[in-house]
């Protein structure tokens, strides 16, 4: 009898101790997902937000640009902005400082593993080519950006020598399970960012085309279509 008494009891402490510690292990887990989605939110949020207010103003002559491309189809959002940015910092770190850099982000869905960034730290007549392609996370799963000419948000720029007045992106981060109950974590950057150099491109009369109702702000940025 003592033996049985003291095998239910040791069984029923080594249950206890064992949720416990798989309680545990998944509050840790669920941490550091969370931990995960808020350093990614900020460090790609972040990183895309200077450039942008770094873009410099494209010119008719090619060499500067700032271009941006609706890559979405069946499979899901996606995009590629490609612009000349004066934010400082080089990639890689031996290369030598310059005043502009080439730097393009692109996601297409089904094509790409991830949301990538180019930088060719050195400005040249070729700025949708060479530089150094750099993965900026595998767990972003769409990538949509849309620009504000003053009347209306489109999905694609290709003004060849002004900017948008604002750019609003959104990118989805989603970091996959380890439990096959339990549902993929993720979070979506939204960020609003105006433009100081950019300029009216678009016109009264499209806007009115695509039904919108153009309500500017005190900003001179805002319409019922977003």
């Amino acid at each position: 009898m003592e033996v049985l008494v003291a095998m239910t009891v040791s069984t029923i402490i080594i249950g206890g101790t064992a949720s416990i510690f798989v309680t545990a292990m998944h509050s840790w887990d669920q941490g550091n997902r969370a931990y995960e989605l808020a350093r990614l939110n900020q460090s790609i949020g972040g990183l895309i937000e200077r450039h942008l207010r770094a873009a410099m103003v494209p010119s008719s002559s090619g060499n500067v640009i700032f271009d941006g491309l609706d890559l979405s189809n069946e499979q899901g959002s996606g995009h590629s902005l490609s612009l000349i940015s004066t934010q400082p910092g080089r990639f890689p770190r031996s290369a030598p400082l310059s005043d502009a850099a080439e730097v393009e982000f692109y996601f297409e869905p089904g094509v790409d593993a991830g949301l990538f960034m180019r930088v060719d730290p050195m400005a040249d007549d070729f700025p949708f080519s060479d530089g150094y392609d750099i993965l900026l996370s595998d767990k972003v799963t769409s990538f949509r950006i849309i620009y504000f000419d003053g009347y209306e948000w489109v999905t694609d720029w290709t003004h060849p020598d002004a900017l948008p007045l604002a750019v609003e992106f959104y990118v989805t981060i989603e970091i996959p399970s380890t439990d096959p109950g339990r549902e993929n974590d993720w979070t979506e950057v939204m960020r609003l960012v105006s433009l100081p150099l950019g300029a009216v491109t678009g016109s009264e009369e499209s806007a009115e085309s695509t039904g919108e109702e153009v309500r500017t702000s005190a900003s001179g940025i805002g319409t019922s279509g977003n």
